[in-house]
């Protein structure tokens, strides 16, 4: 029954996670060699891990997101559009953009991990779309639709 302090709640939430994963982002991407370390010493594997090393704290930030966003809309009773958002941004960007990305235009591994990040934003601006426009809205009484809503 508290839409500021639901709200509050949410950008909290996001402004933490987004800290914490935004300094891991940072740190891969000006150190990838120093993460990859942590997985190989193989030379041969790490010319090829080196560059998905340096974009998957980018990726990791933008999935989180999309996770945080999406439970924050499942505490403002939203249970299909996150499954939903979630399918098409997963089915139907990230499986034809994989295909397009790493076989068609022959970017292999980089190409399935720039598919994944593409997925992710989808994802991502769908939900927090969502989010913005329930958060301006005020709350209907608990078992209450709001005007204009089905069950």
């Amino acid at each position: 029954g508290d839409p500021a302090g639901m709200a509050a709640a949410a950008w909290s939430g996001y402004g933490v996670f987004a800290g914490a994963t935004g300094v891991i982002a940072v740190l891969l991407a000006v150190f990838p060699a120093a993460a990859l370390g942590f997985y190989t010493n193989d030379p041969a594997l790490a010319a090829v891990a080196l560059p998905l090393v340096a974009i998957v704290g980018f990726v990791n930030l933008v999935d989180g997101a999309q996770r945080v966003v999406a439970n924050v809309l499942r505490a403002y009773g939203e249970a299909w559009l996150p499954t939903s958002s979630h399918l098409f941004s997963y089915v139907f960007v990230m499986v034809p953009a994989g295909w397009l990305l790493g076989v068609a235009a022959g970017l292999g591994a980089m190409g399935l991990v720039l598919a994944i990040a593409i997925a992710s934003v989808v994802a991502t601006v769908l939900l927090f779309a969502r989010f913005l426009w329930l958060s301006s809205r005020p709350l209907a009484p608990a078992g209450e639709l709001r005007a204009g809503e089905t069950g």
